[in-house]
């Protein structure tokens, strides 16, 4: 593996802090978000599927399909979340939002504005995370090897986060590759997740994503970042619920580190509190020449495990408002899917 490719990738995948974009290019990029369609729409799939219920976080798929009666009809649900959004757009909460949401009992889905793309920015640590439990698979110790974390000068990739992490990775000291994916994961530790990336190698991670056939940050450039629908990021978490990429241990494991994550603002503050969920966010911070902040990218999915339903849903946004703006409106949002799904979205 080419170790400075392999760096390289690492710095471009989890860099929170867009690298400082030419002035002119920042409003051309900008102006191109609110003269994009805002939002479409969809309700589709409907099977009810038949799953084991022996797993705290994983619902392993049997069957597809086990029965003929109807499921709950979302046209009324999806003209909801889609009235929400562009009530956020139109309050210049955000410039443009997506949202996805599959019922995981029915297989029912909502999404919204399904066109838009997006730069995954942390919630692109879930691929690295899946890659080495695929190895695990075959080698059950790699999540054992040792590796040091090093901080040289200027190298801190947590350094620019505005969402910093709680209890990162300690310059100087060894970890498991194990209690790095935790941090990674559980604390969004950019320095972290590039240790682990530059171990495990950009082909291994790129491979998850070519097995999902999404692209990866191969494809991306300075003046084109976005490049995932919210639809396309959800496939990583229903591979993990229906455990059919990892095995069951490793799905499992994947979702309860997952649970941990210590993000409690977004989808966290629309459920009620102590309610299960695993998921991870993910925020671009897109700066003009002078460092001036322009522009945001904050993302929140996963999966709640509704007393009525467990349900997968992504939100992705794009806003120029600040951080806790941005929050509320993923934080609706959230509220509304919890109410639409106890209520049966009636």
């Amino acid at each position: 593996m080419d170790k400075e490719r392999t760096r390289e990738f690492s710095k471009k995948m989890l860099k929170i802090g867009v690298p400082l974009l030419a002035l002119g290019l920042l409003v051309g990029f900008l102006t191109g978000w609110l003269l994009r369609p805002i939002f479409s729409s969809s309700s589709s799939g409907h099977a009810t599927p038949l799953r084991l219920n022996s797993y705290k976080f994983i619902g392993p798929l049997l069957v597809c399909n086990t029965s003929d009666k109807d499921s709950p009809d979302l046209t009324s649900f999806a003209k909801k979340v889609n009235t929400l959004v562009n009530q956020e757009v139109k309050q210049n909460n955000v410039s443009a939002a997506s949202v996805f949401f599959e019922d995981l009992n029915t297989n029912r889905r909502v999404v919204v504005n399904d066109t838009e793309k997006y730069y995954p920015a942390s919630l692109g640590k879930i691929p690295i995370m899946i890659a080495y439990y695929k190895a695990a698979q075959t080698d059950p110790e790699i999540l054992n090897k040792q590796l040091k974390f090093i901080l040289n000068p200027g190298e801190d990739q947590n350094a620019q986060q505005e969402i910093a992490p709680s209890n990162p990775a300690l310059p100087n000291t060894s970890y498991t590759a194990e209690q790095l994916i935790e941090k990674m994961i559980d604390y969004s530790d950019n320095n972290a997740a590039a240790l682990l990336s530059q171990d495990i190698g950009l082909d291994a991670v790129n491979q998850i994503y070519d097995d999902f056939k999404l692209p990866h940050l191969d494809h991306v450039t300075a003046d084109n970042l976005n490049f995932m629908t919210v639809n396309d990021f959800s496939f990583f978490f229903r591979a993990l619920y229906n455990n059919s990429y990892l095995g069951d241990v490793y799905s499992e494991k994947a979702l309860e580190v997952l649970s941990r994550t210590d993000f409690n603002a977004g989808l966290v503050a629309g459920i009620p509190k102590n309610t299960q969920i695993s998921h991870k966010f993910g925020l671009t911070t897109i700066s003009a020449a002078n460092g001036d902040v322009t522009g945001r990218e904050l993302n929140d999915c996963g999966i709640v495990y509704h007393p009525n339903t467990p349900y997968l849903i992504c939100v992705m946004t794009k806003s120029n408002a600040g951080i806790p703006d941005i929050e509320g409106v993923i934080q609706r949002v959230s509220s509304l899917v919890w109410n639409e799904a106890g209520s049966n979205y009636k």
